[in-house]
């Protein structure tokens, strides 16, 4: 088994940055194996791309995991009026960078919405990954993106219904 090491003195596979379309530079690191499925792990707040719980354990699960920075944190430029909904443009441009045309995504705590948005706008591009690892965190993955957007529905739909009839 590799040396787990703690927190502190994790370091990513790469850590590096690109250019987007509308000349933003968008930061990302990559964790665990970078030949395994990839998966798209979105930080909570505060929080950056240098988080990620378990290197090992993304390896072992042969999990390729890239963390990104979302606009305006870390090493990532500032997008004026940015909108969650405006998120899966950026991933997918980063995706197709990496030369990638299917991944999996995870929203962690704030990060959550950012998961959601990209099963709502981009679902042809997610797969259904799921892994789980105490030790990772509860639970990690993407479901199948079409089930992720019912819940996300069936969410919306309950808290309309409730603010309603308030």
């Amino acid at each position: 088994m590799a040396d787990r090491g703690t927190p502190e003195t994790w370091t990513p596979l790469r850590d590096s940055s690109i250019h987007l379309p509308d000349g933003r530079l968008l930061a990302f690191a990559e964790w665990g194996d970078p030949k395994g499925r990839p998966v798209f792990l979105f930080h909570g707040m505060p929080g950056s791309r240098l988080f990620f719980p378990d290197p090992v354990v993304a390896a072992e699960a042969r999990v390729r995991a890239i963390t990104v920075d979302r606009p305006g944190m870390g090493r990532s430029d500032p997008r004026p009026g940015h909108r969650i909904a405006d998120w899966p443009r950026d991933v997918v441009a980063l995706a197709e960078q990496l030369g990638l045309d299917r991944f999996g995504v995870i929203g962690w705590s704030a990060g959550t919405a950012y998961a959601f948005a990209c099963a709502a706008v981009i679902p042809e591009r997610l797969f259904n990954y799921r892994v789980r690892r105490e030790s990772m965190m509860r639970e990690v993955g993407a479901v199948k993106a079409g089930e992720l957007y019912d819940e996300l529905r069936a969410h919306v739909r309950e808290r309309t219904t409730t603010w309603t009839a308030s």
